[in-house]
């Protein structure tokens, strides 16, 4: 469960009640996040952490190159390597390939725009979905 607007110190209370019930309470990291306050929010995360690789609004365009990225995202790694990382916003067929190191990868825009744009043309949306993410499948294996 990602509960976006609910940061770390604050979440605290509710991610022991997460864990408590057998919820994965996935909590957040973003370029901006202190050093300090990232060993704190890993020290205390369930088993896995969203990192946002840059910042802008979901579905943005990438405005971070991969090597930053991926430079970031070991960063996180050497903190604590057990952690399962995975790399949001930005994703896409043109991006996948050059961050596919990372334990996961959030593709979410893409595929609700290609929603979106295939009801429009009166498509089968789930035709061309599996389409995007066989593309993504191939862009990382």
């Amino acid at each position: 469960m990602i509960v976006v607007d609910l940061p770390y110190p604050e979440n605290k209370l509710f991610a022991v009640q997460c864990k408590r019930h057998g919820v994965t309470f996935v909590q957040l990291l973003s370029p901006t996040t202190s050093r300090e306050r990232m060993r704190k929010i890993i020290r205390d995360s369930h088993e896995m952490i969203y990192y946002i690789s840059m910042l802008s609004t979901t579905g943005g365009k990438l405005k971070v190159s991969p090597k930053k990225i991926l430079a970031n995202y070991n960063l996180i790694k050497k903190i604590n390597s057990n952690i399962n990382l995975v790399i949001g916003f930005g994703i896409t067929t043109k991006t996948i390939a050059a961050l596919k190191k990372a334990d996961g990868l959030v593709v979410g825009s893409q595929l609700c725009k290609e929603i979106t744009r295939s009801l429009q043309i009166r498509q089968n949306p789930v035709t061309n979905l599996d389409r995007i993410v066989l593309n993504l499948k191939r862009k990382i294996i």
